[in-house]
């Protein structure tokens, strides 16, 4: 339930698994958000979506990250499972790229609050996170609100 992922204790869990996968070898095809973003924009044709895309080329430019790392892509409610433990199903979207990109799908499709998220971070890197962090997430959640808003103009 989606309520259950605003409790920091399963944000803690969620935020120790998603290291574990991060920490995997790399393996798979690149995902590349910017070309999907090309397509919505050219699938809609509007002036608009235009407009949205050029936001998400110039927020991209400050995106670039060396740190390649295995992820999910569609951290949102309905992928993320509890049993004896949490799984995470519909891997469609993964692929090899920057962690902070998964994290900001969590944060920003469900709409974590300040303190929420920096809970989140600090379970992820597992203490207190840096400045350049906090800036990171920052940079990757307006980066996907971005693409949120083409991907609903579908």
């Amino acid at each position: 339930v989606e309520a259950d992922l605003k409790n920091p204790t399963n944000l803690e869990e969620l935020a120790i698994l998603l290291r574990q996968v991060h920490r995997l070898p790399p393996a798979g095809r690149r995902f590349d958000p910017i070309a999907s973003a090309a397509r919505y924009a050219e699938q809609l044709g509007t002036d608009n979506a235009h407009e949205i895309f050029r936001e998400i080329k110039l927020e991209s430019d400050s995106l670039q990250s060396d740190e390649l790392a295995l992820c999910h892509n569609d951290l949102v409610s309905g992928n993320i499972l509890e049993s004896d433990r949490l799984m995470l199903i519909d891997w469609e979207w993964a692929g090899v790229g920057d962690q902070y990109f998964d994290l900001a799908v969590f944060v920003q499709h469900h709409g974590l609050g300040e303190e929420l998220v920096r809970h989140f971070l600090a379970a992820y890197r597992g203490g207190e996170p840096s400045t350049a962090d906090k800036d990171r997430l920052e940079s990757q959640c307006r980066f996907y609100q971005l693409l949120l808003e083409l991907w609903d103009m579908l």
